[in-house]
Formats: C-alpha cells, sequence, structure tokens
C-alpha cells in the first residue's frame, strides 16, 4: 500500500483551498453586479401620518430627526386654506403623536426642513406664494424644545426652491435647487444658518429625454464618510420618481438611476436619516395628504463578498498548515 507523507497532504490541502478560493472569487466576479452601496428597501403599505392615523391631520411637506430615543416631525398643515406648522413625536417611527401646531410661518407654502445642532432645533421654512417660481429664500426659526420658537430672519446668499441641511462641525452644509436656474442641485455652506455661501453646481440634472431631466424635491444624509441622496427625478411622462445617489465628498456625485421599489409612486418628499443599522424614510406620496415610512438596508459588493470567501479559505489554509 501506498503510503502517503503528511507533507504531501498539507500540500494537497493547501492546494485545493487556493483552487477553492480562485475558483469562488471568480465566479463571484461574473455575476450580475449590484451597484455600490445599493440599498434595498422595504415600504410599509399602510400610512403612519395624515387622517385616520393618530396624528389626524393632513400632511403636506414634512421633515424628520431623531434625537435620542424620540423620533421628531414637522410638516405642513395640507388643509385648505390653512399654513401651520404642525409638530408630533414617536418612539419607533411608525406610531405618532397627535400633532398639535409649533408655529404659524409668516408666509404661506410652508415647507420645513430640521436639524438638531449642540442642544438646538433649527427649522427652516419656504416662504413664497401659490407660485413656486415666488419660493426663493426660508425663514430660520430656532426652538430648546421642538415647540417654543423664535424667528431669526430669512436666509441670504443663495435662492431656494427646495433644500437637505447637514450639521457639521462649523456650521451647516446644504443640497439645494434654485427657483428658477434649473440646472441641477447645487451645495451651500453657512456658519450660522442664516448666511449662506454658494458652492457651486455639484450634480447637474439630466440630458433631455433622461430619468432626470428636471428635478425636484431633495433628502442628503451622511453615513461614516458617505453622502446618500434620494431625489425626486422626473422624465417623459415620469411625474417625481424616486432616484438615487452617492458622493465620497459631497461634491462628485454617482447617479444609481431610479428606485424600483418606489416604482409607480409620487414622491413629493422623503426626509431620511440613518439609524441603528438601517436608513428610514417617511416620504409624502401622491398628494394624497399622508405620510409613509420605508426601510433601507445596505447590500454589500459582490467584491466584498469574494473577499470574505477568500478570507475564510486563508483561515482554513491556515489551520491545516498547523496540523502538520
Amino acid at each position: 500500500m501506498r503510503r502517503v507523507s503528511e507533507g504531501s497532504t498539507s500540500w494537497t490541502c493547501g492546494r485545493s483551498v487556493i483552487v477553492w478560493s480562485l475558483a469562488l472569487a471568480l465566479a463571484v466576479a461574473f455575476l450580475p453586479k449590484a451597484e455600490a452601496n445599493q440599498i434595498m428597501w422595504t415600504i410599509n403599505p399602510t400610512p403612519v401620518m395624515g387622517p385616520g392615523t393618530p396624528t389626524g391631520v393632513p400632511v403636506d411637506d414634512l421633515t424628520v430627526i431623531k434625537d435620542g430615543a424620540i423620533y421628531r416631525a414637522w410638516h405642513n398643515n395640507a388643509s385648505p386654506g390653512t399654513d401651520l406648522i404642525m409638530y408630533t413625536s414617536s418612539a419607533d417611527g411608525l406610531t405618532w403623536a397627535p400633532a398639535q401646531v409649533a408655529f404659524v410661518p409668516r408666509l404661506n407654502d410652508a415647507v420645513p426642513r430640521a436639524v438638531l445642532k449642540s442642544g438646538t432645533y433649527y427649522l427652516w421654512v419656504s416662504r413664497g406664494g401659490p407660485s413656486y417660481p415666488s419660493v426663493s429664500n426660508k425663514e430660520v426659526w430656532t426652538s430648546a424644545d421642538g415647540m417654543l420658537w423664535q424667528d431669526l430672519g430669512d436666509t441670504q446668499g443663495i435662492t431656494i426652491f427646495t433644500i437637505s441641511i447637514l450639521p457639521t462641525l462649523t456650521g451647516f452644509e446644504a443640497f439645494y435647487r434654485e427657483p428658477v436656474t434649473t440646472e441641477g442641485y447645487r451645495r451651500a455652506t453657512s456658519a450660522d444658518g442664516l448666511t449662506w455661501q454658494d458652492q457651486g453646481l455639484v450634480m447637474p440634472k439630466g440630458a433631455p429625454g433622461s430619468f432626470d431631466e428636471d428635478l425636484g424635491a431633495i433628502a442628503v444624509t451622511k453615513k461614516d464618510n458617505t453622502y446618500y441622496m434620494w431625489y425626486s427625478a422626473l422624465g417623459p411622462g415620469q411625474p417625481d420618481a424616486l432616484a438615487y445617489a452617492t458622493s465620497m465628498d459631497g461634491i462628485n456625485w454617482t447617479k444609481y438611476g431610479l428606485v424600483p421599489e418606489f416604482s409607480g409612486r409620487v414622491m413629493h418628499d422623503m426626509p431620511v436619516i440613518y439609524d441603528g443599522d438601517r436608513f428610514r424614510m417617511w416620504f409624502y406620496n401622491n398628494w394624497d395628504d399622508h405620510a409613509y415610512y420605508a426601510e433601507g438596508l445596505i447590500v454589500p459588493e459582490p467584491c466584498s463578498m469574494a473577499l470574505l470567501g477568500m478570507g475564510l479559505a486563508a483561515v482554513i489554509a491556515r489551520r491545516a498548515r498547523r496540523r502538520k
């Protein structure tokens, strides 16, 4: 009987591990690839705010933040002839308390955007009339508790149609679209939230005939060192569909197209936050006076799967060597 040495066995085992590692890497490489940082969404089928829910009042444009363990939301009361900023809160983002009036904005067409920074609530509210081109800046309000608000005046330095604002170490960073010039989304910075410095165009709209030949509402959030953007994309015969893009610096953006889970919905507003291990979105859909909820999970890239497989193979090989 032929005797096989232990060294030969170890070599055979190691060689097999290498072969299987390469095979796994090649197989994964030729799989249909998901886009980098792809998000898979699950949409709650029933509304979480609006008539027939505990909040009780119609919802128009809305904004949501996470404050410790509590979700806080402000929205425009969509009742005809009534422009009020309403406030509600929730422990889970799904069941919200009855809405109550937070304050009355100076002018109509109120579109709120909230940020919590250093213990102070900031709320930017569009001011304008029924004609959207008249929306040129935002009222700026601050509060210590989210209910009693102080009017600081109007934003200066930029003109705003729609905007998403993030807190930074030195103040605030915004991504916005102007009311008349529609070449795409621009970036701006501010130390106090009132006076802004435009930093230029960062994400142009698409070419005529493309899925985002015009742009609407925008929501930007940041996880680690990556910016995530969801926005209303208007294409031929396609009103306010949800599209998605990412950036590593807030200046250079990669578009990934429309988000399939939201196909057929008219996405008029969609605040997003990253919370725990997932993205949470509340969106105003189809002008039906309700807000809906969705959760998004990041899907690993195929290359990450290949590296994981090769890492496991390396562990097996190391154990085989120890048995020599």
